[in-house]
C-alpha cells in the first residue's frame, strides 16, 4: 500500500485550517485552557516542533550542499550558476516555511489572529517560491539535455 506524501505547502494549509478553526472558538467562547485541551494543541505544538527540526536539517543539508556546488570544479559555468541558483532558492525556501513553521508556535502561545493571516500570505507567497524553483529546475534540465545532445 503506498502512503499519500503531503506537499509542505497542503500539510501548512491543513494546520492553517485547523487553527483558525481555534480561532474562531477563542473568539466565541474565551475558554482558552479548555480550547487547548479539546483542540490538543499541546500535541499539535510537538509535530510543529518535529516540522521545524526537519526543516532545518533540510536547511542545513542545502547550505553544505552549495557549498560543495561552489568549490566543484568539474561544472561548467552556466551548470554551475544554474545550480547554485536552484541551492539559493532551495535555502529560500527553507528559511520561509522554518518561518511560517515559527508562526504557528508564536499564534498557539498567544492567540494573536493577525498572526494566522500573516501566514495564510506566506503560504500563499510559498506556492510561488516553489513554482519558481520548479521553473530554475527545468532550466538545468535544458543545460543538461542540450549538452548531452552537443555531446
Amino acid at each position: 500500500m503506498s502512503e499519500k506524501r503531503t506537499s509542505i505547502t497542503e500539510h501548512f494549509s491543513n494546520i492553517l485550517h485547523y487553527l483558525q478553526k481555534v480561532d474562531e472558538e477563542i473568539k466565541n467562547n474565551q475558554k482558552i485552557e479548555e480550547i487547548r485541551e479539546k483542540y490538543k494543541l499541546k500535541e499539535l505544538e510537538e509535530g510543529i516542533r518535529t516540522d521545524i527540526e526537519q526543516i532545518e536539517e533540510m536547511l542545513q543539508e542545502t547550505l553544505e550542499k552549495k557549498e560543495d556546488d561552489e568549490n566543484n570544479e568539474n561544472l561548467s559555468e552556466e551548470v554551475k550558476n544554474v545550480i547554485l541558483a536552484m541551492d539559493e532558492a532551495a535555502i529560500d525556501i527553507h528559511e520561509h516555511f522554518l518561518n511560517i513553521a515559527q508562526l504557528f508556535l508564536e499564534y498557539i502561545n498567544n492567540f494573536n489572529s493577525e498572526i494566522l493571516e500573516s501566514i495564510k500570505e506566506k503560504i500563499n507567497e510559498g506556492v510561488i517560491k516553489l513554482e519558481e524553483m520548479q521553473e530554475i529546475n527545468k532550466k538545468l534540465e535544458e543545460i543538461i539535455n542540450y549538452k548531452k545532445y552537443e555531446a
